[in-house]
This record gives structure tokens, C-alpha cells and sequence, in this order.
């Protein structure tokens, strides 16, 4: 059925009816639990700082020692030392011990570092190296985050960052499966399953009794973020008139930093005690869940392309009379805009609805479309642009967060200034998308952030830079604008996608595209313990190649909708003819 035939029907109900309202504000609400579980790891998994414990009274130790160059083989020489009678320094994390000066015949030190136990001579060999032996100790108590509860360091310490892998592999699943599964059974369906799913697990996470049942609910709480954030989406998309499309995004652009901000303030409150009321907390922001089965409708578009009329007719009456219009008026233009339907069955004509049973025809005829589709040289030209803009612009936001703790010293106050800065951007995203361009938006908005973020790693690595009076503020506000212009730049592939690819594809390719986010951004916190200048580098470059590649792309401000590949080969074609001329 076409689009302009469904926009009758739904405005006929009124421009921006109560019953719209309704659907569009509890279809919102995923948007809080979506946001807050991508970035929980960086408060509930925080590094924690850390040292070895303090060894035991009594410690048994053996180390080489190479009496004579005539030997063939060291001789290993055991010996029990007591601390007390131990001449040098103890040295700890977070305490220094002067311990009691007594002859012994090596006088032997020891020294506690994060990660091993030296024991040198008096001339300060190095006579053994271990791991710490009897564990590590924090400098905040170890249950307020996973990663000291489970002792996540030294060697371990990867496995922190392993979990947002997992979940961002999660994503991938949910962001394949769920798309393809509600269009076979529905969206409604699949986004009741896909909340409820995202509500018990992250219930279950704040009980998990080790980090391996921690990582796999992880990776269900990914596929479950991504199946309510989808199919939200989309019924939104479906459920308002074209005329509507970009209100999502731009309410979003407002909506979802508020939300990210709501993190800090739960993460904050929650500091003092264990990650786990943390995770309790940001589970319980999914309640809504228990509600949505009595107030969320199925898409009246779905409906229709699958020849449920029947079901289509009792959503529009419930919207008419919610609405307060005149269900005999909808019923009349629903009536009329339905006649562009495929030739009814027998049954049908007698008076009964077209049922599901040509469903699974309807979903192999759209994965027919898909492949067919994608063997036209355009749309994979296309698709290809658009599956890099989708990574590098949701590798450089998520990881510009992910890394927000390094901006200041203290990482509530670094990740809420980080978030912060989105409010302007979605301010300026609103007026520039609705007087320039889309091209022209994503030109200027990622050259912004790039040479912002490239411009913060010279001055934070180059010695000579750091010379500048009032550095640390010119660092911190020039890292600042890095992230404005990539959050209003990813703000507009999420406008300019939807309305890119036909609409046979557009499911499938747009969030294919973004399940690659996360899976890469994880490894972003351990760069920057470790090489801090390659994360500003890394999405630096991304950025700045996507001015050049986003010329390529059809111009879709002003345009309809594509319904096929055709549409797309025309503006492609309108665009060279108006670049000749």
C-alpha cells in the first residue's frame, strides 16, 4: 500500500491527534533504559585503583642466585622472612611502612606495586618478581564496582572491557533478529517480547554471582536494548505521517542527552554503595514495561501490507474515538484508501478480513526486494557509504564517551559535561537540518568535529603545546567542540538514513549498520590508559572522511520518500543533471 494512502488514513485523524500523542510519548520511553545501559559500564565498571595487599606476617619465599660463574645452573637458596625483622621500606598503594631496622643477612626489601610483589637486595637487585600473592587491595571498598568485587586488574584487566564487547555483539543480534521477526509477526509483538526481555535481565544482572553470568547477561541485555529501541522506532515511524518523520529525531536529539545525564545523577547517588543498587536502579527505569501491552497498538501500515484490515479497522476506531473525531469519518476515508489493496480472496469479498495466512509469502517477497536491491550498483554504492558513516560516527560518539572520564579529573563531572555539550548541538542540528541540506549539515558538522579532535590530541602530546597559558582549558574546550560536532553530525545520519534507502530496505540496512557500534567502542577505555593520544586520532580520521564521501549520496531534503530502487537511480540522476548545469 502506498505511504501518501496510509497518511490519509492516520490524518484523518487530525494533524497531531491525543491518540498519536499517547503512542508517540509511551513509545519514547524506551529511550531512558536504551541510553543508561549502554553507558552504565563506565560507572558500575569504573577502574578501580588498586595495589597489592599487604603480605602476611610470615612470608616463605625462594629466589636464583649465581654463587660462581664456574656453576652450571643457579642454586636456589629458600629463606622465611619476618617483616619485622626486615631493614628498607614496605612499600603500598596507599601506605608506607618503615619497618624496624635489625641486622639480617641480606637485608632484603620489598616493594608493593598494582600489579606484583618485588623483593630486591640491599643494592636494590631485583632478587623475585610475583603476582600479588595475597591479593590486592582498593582504595575504595571493592563491592562498588565489578571490577574490584571480581578483582578486574593486571592481568584480568581486559575482561572489564570484554563485557561492553559482549554486549555490543548482543546489539548485533537483536539489532539482525528483531527487525526481520516483527515484520513476520509483528511489531507490537516483537517490542512487548523485547522490553519485558530487557527488564528481566537487567533485573537478574544486579544478582549476577560471578563475572562470566555477568557477561552473558550482558549480551542478552544487548540484544534486548536493541530489539526496543528498533522496533520503537520504527512503529513510530509507521504509526505518524511522513509529514512527521523527523520529529523522532529532532525530540530525540533533546531527549536522549537528558537521559545520558540521568546516569551520572543515578551513579552519583548510588557511589557509595555497591554497583549492584546501581544496576538495580537502572532496571527498575524499564518498569513501564508492565503497562505497555494495555496502551501500545500495532502499526496500522503493517496492518495494512499484510491484509489485516480487519485489526487495521479497530485500531483506527480506538484512535477516532480516543481522538475525539468522528469514527464514521475515519471509517469512510480508511474505506476509500483501502481500495489500492490487492484483489481480495472469496472469503474476503463475503464479508471476512484477508488473514495472515499470506504472511510468510508477504516476508519472502521483501527478502526477494532486499537481495534484488542490493544487485543494483547504486543502492550497494550507497549502502556501503552508509554502513561507514554509521560505524564511524557511532565508534567516535560512543567512544567519546566511553573516554569521558579523562577530560577532568573527576569522572562524574567529566561525563556530565561531556553529555551537556549534546543540548546545543541538538539546538543547532534543529535549525541547520531545517534550512540546509542534509549533505551540507554532514560536511560541516563532522569537518567540526574532526579537526576539533585532532587539534586536542596535538595539544595534549606535543611538548611544546603544553606551554600555552590557561592549556588545560583550551584542551578541555576544543575536546569539547570535537563532541559537539559529533553528536550533531550522527544526529543527522540518523535523520538522513531513514529517508536514503527504499523502503523495503531500510530496516534491515539502517540497523545492520549500527549493531557495529559497540562491539569496537569497548576497546577505546584500554587505548586510552595506554596510548591516550590514539583514541582522538582514530575518530579524528573518521570523521574527516566522511565530508568526503557523503557528496556521493542522493540529496534527500525537500525529496519524497524512495519506494524502490528506481526512486533511487532518479535522484541520483536529478543530481548529476543539476550538477552539469
Amino acid at each position: 500500500m502506498k505511504n501518501a494512502a496510509v497518511d490519509d488514513i492516520l490524518l484523518a485523524l487530525g494533524s497531531w491527534s491525543r491518540y498519536e500523542k499517547l503512542q508517540f510519548g509511551m513509545l519514547m520511553l524506551p529511550v531512558l533504559p536504551t541510553a543508561l545501559h549502554i553507558v552504565s559500564v563506565v560507572f558500575i565498571g569504573r577502574p578501580a585503583e588498586h595495589g597489592c595487599a599487604p603480605l602476611p606476617e610470615s612470608l616463605s619465599y625462594q629466589y636464583h642466585e649465581e654463587s660462581n660463574s664456574s656453576m652450571k645452573s643457579p642454586t636456589t637458596r629458600s629463606e622465611t622472612i619476618n617483616q619485622n625483622n626486615m631493614t628498607g621500606e614496605y612499600h603500598s598503594l596507599w601506605h608506607g611502612y618503615n619497618l624496624s631496622s635489625h641486622p639480617v643477612a641480606n637485608k632484603t626489601s620489598i616493594t608493593l606495586g598494582k600489579c606484583t610483589v618485588d623483593i630486591r637486595d640491599e643494592l636494590g637487585k631485583l632478587l623475585k618478581s610475583t603476582e600479588c600473592t595475597n591479593g590486592y587491595q582498593y582504595k575504595e571498598p571493592s563491592e562498588r564496582t565489578f571490577v574490584s568485587e571480581w578483582d578486574l586488574v593486571c592481568d584480568k584487566e581486559t575482561l572489564s572491557d570484554l563485557s561492553q564487547t559482549i554486549m555490543g555483539v548482543g546489539m548485533g543480534v537483536g539489532a539482525f533478529a528483531f527487525p526481520s521477526l516483527s515484520d513476520r509477526y509483528g511489531r507490537r509483538t516483537l517490542y512487548l517480547v523485547a522490553d519485558l526481555m530487557l527488564l528481566t535481565v537487567t533485573l537478574a544482572t544486579a544478582f549476577a554471582p560471578n563475572f562470566s553470568i555477568f557477561a552473558i547477561l550482558r549480551f542478552f541485555t544487548g540484544v534486548a536494548q536493541q530489539g526496543s529501541s528498533i522496533v520503537s522506532y520504527v512503529l513510530i515511524l509507521e504509526q505518524l505521517p511522513t509529514t512527521h518523520r523527523a520529529l523522532y529525531i529532532r525530540l530525540g536529539m533533546f531527549a536522549w542527552p537528558l537521559c545520558l545525564l540521568s546516569m551520572s545523577l543515578f551513579a552519583y547517588l548510588t557511589r557509595e554503595v555497591s554497583w549492584r543498587y546501581t544496576q538495580l536502579a537502572l532496571s527498575a527505569c524499564s518498569l513501564y514495561a508492565l503497562l505497555q501491552y494495555w496502551l501500545i497498538d500495532e502499526s496500522v501500515r503493517w496492518l495494512l501490507v499484510n491484509k489485516r484490515t480487519q485489526e487495521a479497522k479497530n485500531v483506527m476506531r480506538k484512535a477516532a474515538k480516543m481522538s475525539g473525531v468522528s469514527i464514521r469519518k475515519v471509517m469512510e476515508v480508511f474505506r476509500e484508501k483501502t481500495q489500492s489493496l490487492l484483489p481480495m480472496t472469496p472469503s474476503a469479498q463475503a464479508g471476512e478480513d484477508q488473514t495472515v495466512g499470506q504472511d510468510s509469502l508477504n516476508c519472502e517477497h521483501h527478502k526477494e526486494s532486499i537481495i534484488s536491491s542490493l544487485r543494483d550498483k547504486n543502492v550497494l554504492k550507497i549502502t556501503a557509504i552508509s554502513c561507514y558513516m554509521w560505524f564511524a560516527d557511532s565508534f567516535t560518539y560512543y567512544g567519546l564517551i566511553m573516554t569521558s572520564g579523562s577530560l577532568v579529573d573527576d569522572l562524574y563531572l567529566g561525563y556530565a559535561v561531556n553529555i551537556l555539550v549534546e543540548l546545543p548541538a541538538g539546538v543547532t542540528f534543529f535549525y541547520m537540518t531545517a534550512r540546509l541540506s542534509r549533505g551540507t549539515c554532514m560536511i560541516i558538522f563532522h569537518v567540526v568535529a574532526g579537526v576539533a579532535l585532532l587539534v586536542a590530541v596535538a595539544l595534549t602530546t606535543f611538548q611544546f603545546a603544553q606551554q600555552i597559558p590557561g592549556h588545560s582549558t583550551l584542551v578541555l574546550v576544543i575536546s569539547l567542540v570535537g563532541k559537539f560536532g559529533s553528536a550533531a553530525g550522527y544526529g543527522v545520519l540518523w535523520l538522513y538514513t531513514p529517508e536514503l534507502f527504499p523502503t523495503n530496505i531500510s530496516t534491515i540496512i539502517s540497523w545492520l549498520s549500527v549493531s557495529i557500534r559497540v562491539a569496537v567502542v569497548a576497546d577505546m577505555e584500554l587505548w586510552e590508559r595506554h596510548l591516550p593520544w590514539a583514541p582522538g586520532v582514530i575518530f579524528g580520521v573518521l570523521c574527516l572522511l566522511i565530508p568526503v564521501l557523503s557528496p556521493l549520496l542522493p540529496e534527500m531534503y525537500g525529496q519524497e520518500l524512495p519506494q524502490t530502487s528506481a526512486d533511487l537511480e532518479a535522484l541520483k540522476k536529478a543530481k548529476t543533471r543539476k550538477n552539469v548545469t
